[in-house]
């Protein structure tokens, strides 16, 4: 499992798909504001989600969020995906 900055495993639960979205953007190096177009918020909606995904992650900046996203989107994926009962992702499509 991923660490946060302070070597705390990350609790992939508190990780929404909503939120997952907002990490693949700043992954792709999108801002907040673009953030808040693509996904039809407000900005102070990206902006209290982004706290939130860095006292989970223990992340600093929307940068360090996107770079531990590309790291960790896979481990996050597989958690999900055994959460909803599916053993092996490459037999469900």
């Amino acid at each position: 499992m991923p660490l946060g900055t302070h070597g705390d495993q990350v609790d992939w639960e508190r990780i929404t798909a909503r939120k997952a979205r907002l990490l693949a953007l700043f992954a792709d190096v999108q801002t907040e504001p673009e953030c808040a177009a693509a996904l039809g918020v407000a900005v102070t909606t990206i902006r209290s989600m982004t706290e939130s995904l860095k006292d989970i992650t223990g992340q600093r900046t929307v940068r360090d969020l996107g770079r531990w996203w590309r790291s960790a989107r896979s481990e996050w994926l597989r958690h999900m995906a055994t959460a909803a009962g599916i053993e092996d992702l490459s037999r469900s499509a």
